[in-house]
């Protein structure tokens, strides 16, 4: 995946994932998955993923992003995403992910439906 950043924050107890830049095929590949893997070893059990910045996203992209979510379920952890762009959306809708993966409009909807 090619990104140009992946900022960490956390707020409470659920840890934040800022991925900007675009998310699609390059050298530097699986770099959200190992960093959503990374959080799960640490304990981290509550991740969202803030796309608000991400215009783009290829099948590898969305694949690495499917990965992270299975991985954080295998352990009973919680990986929501928000702030998807419309093209974004419309990938997940035509590959009815949208209905498996769990998306919220705003990182304030997600980050609440975790801390409640």
């Amino acid at each position: 995946m090619q990104w140009s950043q992946v900022a960490e924050r956390v707020e409470g107890d659920v840890v934040i994932l800022d991925l900007e830049g675009r998310m699609t095929m390059s050298t530097d590949q699986a770099r959200v998955f190992h960093t959503i893997q990374q959080l799960l070893d640490r304990g981290q059990l509550k991740i969202v993923l803030n796309l608000a910045t991400l215009p783009n996203l290829d099948s590898s992209g969305l694949s690495e992003i499917i990965d992270g979510h299975n991985a954080a379920r295998r352990v009973n952890a919680n990986v929501k995403l928000c702030g998807l762009s419309p093209r974004v959306t419309e990938l997940l809708k035509v590959t009815k992910l949208i209905d498996v993966l769990d998306v919220h409009d705003t990182e304030l909807e997600a980050v609440h439906e975790l801390t409640t």
